[in-house]
């Protein structure tokens, strides 16, 4: 096949140069080596298709062949180069179907549960959900309905209030207060109040979803209801809670005076100091005195908790 392709292109140089050689004169120009096309094309051997690459061009200038010539060359060689080119099929990668189930083998190859490069959401970076910091309060990190239950418990039983309001209730329950005309650490008082019946509860649940007997199903709004079902609810005030996932947002850390927010541009500050350099070292102490910020990872949050009627 290569060799085919071989012989086309030299074919094809030798037609170019044979009607370049050639002088128009109303007669008809054929290539330098009919044999060679033959014997590339076997198909050519015939007085018709033969007839047909003839080319009859009446007198004119030596330039009105320049056209044609490097358009049939340009033709020819993208063809040859087109033709020559390979491709090599490699498998990246392959999953068959049930290739999940434990000990799947499928041609000699053994599979995990898991998809390539699958990495489970409900593992923490360094194992602890609550991550301790010098500059402000802890961080509180809730990958599974677990990790929530388990702040809830904690900031209640150890009255972080503010803790409680910034890191475990969701937003949207905190805007529902404010349209209420409320305080959104009213919600930590109620529970506070109620701390008892949030033990029992829990302590049906000890493992959060996972725990035997506990339902788990999606809400509209992106909302997860964890409970527990009928029967091992009986004599709870709530049978379980619901939970909203929230994305990660960076944090301001320490209080924020309003005089200390805005940083000047380059040219206000120029303009103000009248020269480069001490406006550089204005923008640079500005930048100095502003409030000091964290990221706040993204994980469930608390919407508040379902009665056992419900």
């Amino acid at each position: 096949m290569k060799r085919a392709w071989l012989d086309w292109c030299r074919a094809g140089c030798q037609w170019v140069r044979g009607v370049s050689a050639s002088r128009p004169g109303g007669r008809a120009f054929q290539p330098a080596s009919k044999q060679l096309i033959c014997a590339a094309f076997p198909g050519l051997e015939s007085p018709g298709p033969w007839r047909r690459l003839s080319v009859h061009a009446p007198s004119a200038p030596d330039s009105c062949l320049v056209a044609p010539v490097v358009s049939v060359a340009s033709v020819l060689m993208l063809v040859a180069l087109l033709g020559g080119c390979a491709y090599e099929e490699q498998t990246v990668y392959w999953r068959p179907a049930l290739s999940s189930v434990p000990g799947a083998v499928s041609g000699g190859e053994a599979f995990s549960e898991r998809p390539k490069g699958y990495r489970d959401p409900t593992l923490l970076d360094d194992g602890r959900i609550r991550v301790e910091s010098e500059e402000g309060p802890p961080v509180l990190v809730a990958r599974t309905a677990r990790h929530l239950m388990a702040h809830i418990y904690s900031t209640i039983k150890e009255d972080e209030r503010e803790l409680f309001v910034s890191q475990v209730l969701c937003a949207q329950t905190k805007k529902e207060f404010r349209e209420r005309g409320m305080d959104p650490g009213e919600a930590f008082d109620y529970l506070k109040s109620h701390e008892e019946d949030i033990a029992l509860l829990f302590g049906r649940m000890p493992m959060g979803e996972f725990s035997p007997g506990v339902l788990r199903r999606q809400l509209p709004g992106g909302v997860t209801r964890v409970t527990l079902n009928r029967k091992a609810a009986e004599g709870l005030k709530w049978r379980g809670f619901e939970m909203a996932w929230e994305g990660g947002r960076m944090e301001t850390v320490g209080p924020v005076e309003p005089e200390l927010v805005t940083v000047m541009t380059l040219e206000e500050a120029v303009a103000q100091t009248g020269s480069i350099n001490s406006g550089l070292e204005l923008i640079r102490q500005a930048e100095a005195k502003q409030p000091k910020q964290r990221f706040i990872q993204s994980g469930w949050k608390l919407r508040w908790f379902v009665k056992t009627n419900e």
